[in-house]
């Protein structure tokens, strides 16, 4: 869908879709209405034909010029084309520097920059800066008066964020928190990013798709390092006949930077900005804007020593040492290993994080090919940019398109709203795709194409979306076999596998078996609040035998298993399940096995599993099974158990 910049003065102020078709003019008939008055009741009309939109004049008493050529029949529009029409100028589809930043087309530029400024008459331009201050509330060397509730309130609220420890979660609950305790309908954070400088959305929270934001205010509010208050937007808004801005109905708005203080007079840093607003009108005062400004102060202290500490956190965890969080849970990013093989790939690892390439993780499934992912993003200079994870074989393959790249509004049946895909979502981060080998390859043609040149359509969209994001994928197939089988492009193939990690089975992984069960058993147990178990020296050489078909995630779910129905301080061989108990078989077999092998190892598995319930004692096995004791030590050598 195409679309529309009002400029006034040569700034940009608001942008707005076009649809199939816009009328402009005075009238509230038009789909554009604005008050000038030098436009006609209806004025022009921007008209879609097929793929193509063409410009009209409507018989205006002032005309509608294109270029500055006066129109006099419908014309074909470009993108970029400037459209004068009465008193204001208009780009058709314009392009990206237009804008403030490269989010532009999802921002309304609603507040004129004389919001506050005072009207003629009122005060003379020497009074200007005086005036300004007076009506967007600034909240400095105000004495504020607050009631003992709110007093508890703030101080619980800004407890509740000094001791929150992850940045990401920081940030969402501070929003939560706001819109719960402002009663505002809507809200949002924004952070400048650590890596490029520019300010970003970190959390929105609002019940409408477009998000209405005064450039204006942030600019003001991040200039002067001071709160601000507007309490009646709808008026203060330029183009204020528009509906599209009536439609947002903002009223009662507040602004706060999150200002860290520093040493010295006027010294410190802004690192964001965070809004609340409501549609009542005169919902907020003096006293409620300070109260923003001292949690944002809070905020912002507390978001620093967060970052900080996770940046300190890392260095420790990619050193060897113990994870400082350790304690409290392990992280789920925590990769465990003693084997040297395993050593050396943590090593490579490190690199390719720093490298910022595309990395292509090969293994079978349940090797830990997303831990090792989510390092590569965590020890990368994107760490503080998103991380957004897609399995590409649990998504169906009629919704996977609009999975990784969005869809419009109306694109299919059931769109009922815009939505962002993972590509979008991802920007600035790091984007996961695992089981990229399941990819239909009529769609790994469009995923080469944006990672190729990071740009995409959504689904049922007309316009580019760009973004900066580092691919990481995962994969369980051999990729160089479905290529040649002609099921993966090599095109993909080469791109994805810039570099390549290849993580070894657990059964070739020497000494961590037991290392990986007494650690799950450790968190299991502390999950649970039961007592930690211990394995007893024959459990340990079972698990070592056990060939574990289902790599490190069986591993975890027996442990898990384990914990739940231990009984004992101490896990016997009995306690185990009965493949691991009797022989460490490599699993059950493939549905293509042979009849007679099929049945063989069903009777192998009933036979361990009445071993098992008999405490290991024969003639007990013998009365479950319904067979002799010489029989029952037959089958025990035939299949290899071992008691």
């Amino acid at each position: 869908m195409s679309s529309i910049l009002l400029l006034r003065d040569g700034i940009p102020r608001l942008k707005l879709p076009v649809g199939d078709s816009c009328r402009v003019g005075r009238s509230s008939e038009c789909d554009l209405q604005l008050l000038d008055h030098q436009l006609s009741r209806v004025h022009a009309r921007i008209e879609r034909r097929g793929d193509v939109y063409w410009l009209e004049d409507l018989g205006s008493r002032n005309g509608t010029f294109l270029a500055g050529v006066r129109v006099s029949v419908p014309v074909r529009l470009a993108a970029g084309d400037e459209i004068s029409l009465g008193g204001l100028s208009v780009i058709f589809d314009p392009p990206l520097e237009l804008l403030h930043e490269r989010g532009g087309d999802k921002t309304l530029y609603l507040v004129d920059d004389d919001v506050g400024s005072p009207k003629p008459g009122e005060a003379g331009a020497d009074d200007r800066g005086q005036a300004q201050g007076q009506a967007r509330g600034q909240a400095r060397d105000q004495e504020l008066h607050l009631a003992p509730s709110t007093l508890v309130a703030l101080h619980r609220l800004t407890c509740e964020l000094v001791g929150e420890l992850d940045p990401e979660a920081l940030v969402v609950g501070l929003m939560d928190r706001l819109l719960d305790f402002f009663e505002a309908d809507r809200g949002f954070v924004l952070l400048h990013s650590e890596r490029t400088g520019r300010l970003m959305p970190a959390v929105i929270r609002t019940e409408r798709e477009a998000v209405a934001i005064s450039r204006s205010l942030v600019d003001y509010a991040l200039r002067e390092r001071v709160p601000v208050l507007v309490t009646d937007a709808i008026e203060d808004v330029t183009f204020e006949g528009a509906k599209s801005v009536i439609a947002h109905q903002l009223r009662s708005v507040m602004l706060a930077p999150l200002l860290v203080e520093g040493k010295g007079k006027g010294k410190g840093e802004v690192i964001g900005l965070v809004q609340v607003d409501r549609r009542e009108r005169n919902t907020y005062d003096q006293d409620r804007l300070a109260q923003l400004g001292l949690l944002a102060r809070a905020a912002a202290v507390a978001l620093t020593n967060a970052r900080r500490f996770e940046r300190a956190r890392r260095q420790i965890v990619e050193a060897g040492a113990p994870d400082p969080l350790g304690t409290g849970g392990e992280p789920q990013t925590r990769f465990i290993s003693a084997d040297p093989r395993m050593e050396r790939l943590l090593q490579t690892t490190r690199k390719a994080a720093l490298a910022g390439s595309r990395v292509l993780i090969t293994g079978e499934s349940g090797t830990g090919k997303e831990l090792i992912a989510r390092l590569v993003h965590e020890q990368s200079n994107r760490a503080q940019g998103p991380w957004v994870a897609i399995n590409c074989a649990a998504v169906p393959e009629a919704l996977i398109e609009s999975e990784l790249f969005g869809h419009e509004k109306g694109a299919f049946s059931g769109a009922g709203r815009r939505k962002r895909g993972c590509f979008e979502l991802a920007d600035e981060g790091t984007l996961f795709l695992d089981e990229v080998g399941e990819l239909p390859l009529q769609l790994q043609v469009k995923l080469l194409r944006a990672i190729q040149e990071l740009t995409f359509f959504r689904v049922g969209g007309e316009k580019p979306v760009v973004v900066d994001v580092r691919i990481v994928a995962a994969t369980n197939r051999q990729l160089a076999e479905r290529v040649r089988e002609g099921l993966f492009r090599e095109d993909l193939f080469y791109r994805l596998a810039v570099l390549t990690l290849e993580l070894p089975p657990l059964r070739e992984r020497s000494g961590d078996v037991v290392l990986l069960m007494e650690r799950f058993l450790q968190r299991f147990a502390r999950t649970m609040g039961k007592p930690l178990p211990a394995l007893a020296p024959a459990a340990r050489q079972a698990l070592e035998r056990y060939r574990w078909p289902g790599n490190v995630r069986e591993l975890k779910n027996v442990a898990e298993r384990l914990v739940v129905l231990a009984e004992s301080a101490t896990i016997e061989v009995v306690d185990l399940p009965a493949e691991i108990s009797f022989g460490g078989a490599a699993g059950r077999s493939s549905p293509r096995s042979k009849l007679r092998e099929a049945l063989a190892e069903t009777e192998r598995e009933h036979i361990a599993q009445a071993l098992v319930e008999a405490g290991g004692k024969k003639v007990e096995a013998c009365r479950i099974l319904g067979i002799s004791r010489p029989t029952l030590d037959k089958k025990i050598a035939d299949y290899n158990l071992e008691l």
